[in-house]
């Protein structure tokens, strides 16, 4: 209703009457932090009632996709999300633009959008990103449309090839691989069966399969094995090891706080609700102590001379013996608290509000104090439930109570 009016035109003409209600979360658990996402669709239009209409995906194709990608992400049913976004389009006032687009496309390709390339999305469709070979090269990517739903990409690629000019063909395993005589840097078009692969580096298609990102767990299973019509995986330590090559050794260890392998994201509509969930595998306390040791070392580098107190960072001004005094009050307190609260401990925000001050000799124990809530499923001797930073290290306060100078190692 607040939007300017080409905008709402445009909702319109995607069938959508009004906005529903949304909603958000995130949780902090063992495995990282979960983000949950939920909208209304019962008054998306077409485009709701269409996407709710494709199946779920099945994962079969991409467990052919070759080995060693950085990130993949899987669609189903692509051609019928193409569809309706067009077609809503036509309803828009963009309409002459579409079908001039559209005109263009069919006489430049040779294929009917109808006919040719809406078939050819039918199935499940994946996107893979691969490291690049060398220093200075770009990235590497496959595009892999597979044949199921009914689904005709082999057609609509050899009409491609027919219209679009002068081919080589090789065979690489049972991979019949289009190699356009133009350009070397051109993507090559690979025939497989049952499916077709498009992609920048002929030699990832014949690529061994048996150590694909997907076959570690995170892309199927995520979800516990909820539906799902679209799906993202991407290898944080392949990610982290890329960027490193560029950054050098200023980087920060951040991957040694990983609880696995892959960050994992999934998004399907179901009666009506959008649903959106995703993974972000980082511990969430050794993600904290990593930083915590970099970022002091970041500002006595920049600025701080060496053995300045940092405020801004969080580091008391207390000697280590005095934090350990401390802490061991406050692990007290929580236990003090937990006692009189059916063995909860306070949350972020009431501990912030002064939950245990009753607890403390004086609320002013409890600054720095860097406080988490402990994360169910771990053991209490080994469940960090906040710290102080200390130079050279970390005054650890455990959900038992127990207290521990954790020094940095160099």
């Amino acid at each position: 209703a607040n939007s300017d009016e080409d905008t709402r035109k445009m909702y319109e003409a995607f069938g959508i009457k009004k906005a529903g209600w949304a909603a958000f979360g995130a949780t902090v658990k063992a495995e990282g932090i979960q983000l949950d996402m939920f909208q209304d669709m019962k008054d998306g239009g077409r485009i709701a009632d269409a996407y709710e209409a494709i199946g779920e995906l099945k994962f079969d194709s991409a467990e052919r996709l070759p080995a060693g990608a950085i990130g993949v992400a899987g669609v189903s049913g692509l051609g019928t999300m193409l569809e309706t976004f067009v077609e809503s389009m036509k309803a828009s006032e963009l309409s002459a633009d579409v079908d001039e687009g559209m005109a263009k496309m069919e006489k430049d390709t040779g294929l009917s959008f109808e006919n040719d390339v809406l078939p050819a999305l039918a199935g499940e469709t994946y996107a893979a990103i691969y490291p690049p070979k060398n220093e200075g090269d770009e990235p590497t990517f496959v595009l892999m449309f597979d044949e199921q739903n009914g689904a005709t990409p082999e057609s609509a690629a050899r009409k491609l090839m027919a219209k679009a000019g002068e081919f080589t063909t090789s065979k690489l395993g049972e991979a019949e691989v289009f190699t356009s005589k133009e350009g070397t840097d051109d993507p090559v078009i690979a025939i497989l069966p049952d499916q077709v692969v498009l992609t920048n580096d002929p030699s990832l298609v014949a690529t061994q399969t048996g150590d694909s990102l997907t076959a570690n767990g995170g892309l199927a299973a995520f979800d516990d094995g909820e539906p799902a019509q679209f799906r993202v995986q991407i290898d944080m330590k392949k990610l982290f090891d890329m960027i490193r090559e560029f950054s050098g050794d200023d980087m920060p260890p951040l991957e040694q706080a990983l609880s696995q392998q892959t960050l994992d994201c999934s998004w399907t509509i179901a009666d009506g609700v959008a649903r959106g969930r995703a993974l972000i595998p980082f511990k969430v306390p050794e993600l904290i102590r990593i930083i915590a040791k970099e970022a002091p070392k970041a500002k006595d580098a920049s600025e701080a001379p060496l053995g300045e107190p940092m405020d801004d960072l969080g580091m008391s001004e207390k000697s280590v013996s005095e934090l350990e005094e401390d802490a061991n009050l406050i692990g007290k307190a929580l236990l003090m608290y937990a006692g009189d609260n059916g063995d909860k401990f306070p949350e972020y925000k009431e501990f912030l509000d002064g939950a245990i001050d009753k607890y403390l000799p004086d609320k002013t124990v409890r600054e720095n104090f860097m406080y988490m809530p402990p994360m169910d499923g771990v053991q209490a001797f080994k469940n960090e439930v906040g710290f102080f930073i200390a130079p050279e290290g970390r005054i650890v306060v455990y959900q038992d109570g127990r207290v521990v100078h954790e020094k940095y190692e160099e």
